[in-house]
């Protein structure tokens, strides 16, 4: 995209100037405003093929639409879909207004097919990121392309090294052939590859936005721990009820603080959700030193509820989760320069939320 955003007014009732900059398996990114009502964020739906439409405000900061006078320069957005799409089919990308239907400029997007291994996928990789990075500009935006490039690199020298030292061959001729002394196949345990999340609340998780955002963890692949600060509890209906939707509850007697559960894993979780202003202030310096690379999260559901623990959560951890806009706007105004999201009701909109916070 060129520093001059384009300016383009679609067809519709009112105003409407709006242009998607870019798209690919994973992400897309534009921008829209309706300049009648330069206050009011404009409402969105993106349309992936012949897939229910997902829903989301334009409502991200573009310091480059400010530069060149289009109000605020709070009409961006930029989504990453809750499960990437497959490369090897084309494609077709529709962003539109939802009040109308008017769409953005530069859509439909057509994602044509990738071509499948060989130099062509790799060319096809490299023009990807070259772009994203030559998207990016600011040191922030190219610290999670930074991050994905060292971990994906971490990922191929571990493949060559298990490769070259016959590892990963050794590892299949003992899951395949081991048998016990009587000469019946045995059972051999094959670790979950997924990463770990971990949710750390007053109490178990139990209302609807909590365990809406559990499954939103789960849906991102992740393997999702939880543990209640009061009385470490791991038994009971609640517990009983999370162990069935497929999460593993921590607590006592084999734990005796939140602290060790925190420390037993390291460093191996990708994301900590500290739910609770008390959580957060708590726990998040802990996460930090035995977890550098995971993202800690701290969720505030009450912003005027114990004010100084709550500005302390803000600023120990990476991003903050608010349960409302209102909400989203006071720790926005009270912590300047700290990323606040809103948690949302939609399963697909949350989704994308936690995998941007997490990946970001």
């Amino acid at each position: 995209m060129s520093d001059t955003p384009d300016i383009i007014f679609t067809t519709g009732a009112e105003p409407f100037e709006a242009h998607l900059d870019y798209a690919d398996w994973n992400t897309f990114r534009g921008w829209a405003y309706n300049p009648e009502q330069p206050d009011v964020p404009v409402w969105l739906e993106a349309i992936v093929d012949d897939a229910k439409p997902v829903r989301f405000l334009a409502n991200m900061l573009r310091e480059d639409l400010a530069q060149v006078g289009i109000g605020t320069g709070r009409y961006g957005f930029h989504l990453t879909l809750s499960r990437p799409l497959d490369p090897s089919i084309a494609h077709r990308l529709v962003v539109r207004r939802v009040s109308d239907g008017a769409p953005l400029r530069n859509t439909p997007w057509e994602l044509p097919a990738a071509p499948a291994g060989g130099e062509a996928a790799r060319a096809r990789f490299e023009a990807v990121f070259s772009a994203e990075i030559a998207a990016a500009r600011t040191g922030e935006n190219l610290q999670p392309l930074t991050r994905f490039l060292v971990a994906q690199t971490d990922r191929l020298l571990q493949a060559a090294s298990d490769t070259d030292s016959g590892r990963t061959a050794r590892r299949l001729f003992r899951a395949r052939w081991a048998e016990t002394l009587d000469g019946t196949p045995q059972e051999v345990a094959v670790p979950d590859p997924r990463p770990l999340a971990l949710f750390v609340g007053f109490d178990l998780p139990t209302t609807d936005p909590t365990r809406a955002v559990l499954a939103g963890l789960q849906a991102l692949d992740l393997r999702v721990g939880v543990v209640a600060m009061r009385g470490l509890v791991a038994e009971g209906p609640a517990a009983e009820a999370l162990r069935a939707a497929g999460y593993a509850v921590h607590g006592a007697p084999w734990f005796g603080a939140v602290e060790e559960i925190i420390r037993r894993n390291a460093p191996d979780y990708r994301v900590i959700v500290l739910h609770g202003p008390i959580a957060a202030a708590a726990y998040a310096v802990t996460a930090r030193l035995h977890h550098p690379r995971a993202r800690v999260l701290a969720w505030i559901d009450d912003p005027q509820q114990d004010v100084p623990t709550s500005v302390a959560a803000q600023l120990l951890c990476d991003v903050t989760l608010a349960s409302s806009e209102p909400a989203a706007e006071v720790l926005r105004r009270r912590v300047q320069g700290r990323a606040v999201q809103v948690v949302p009701e939609e399963e697909a909109e949350l989704v994308g939320v936690l995998r941007r916070v997490i990946d970001h």
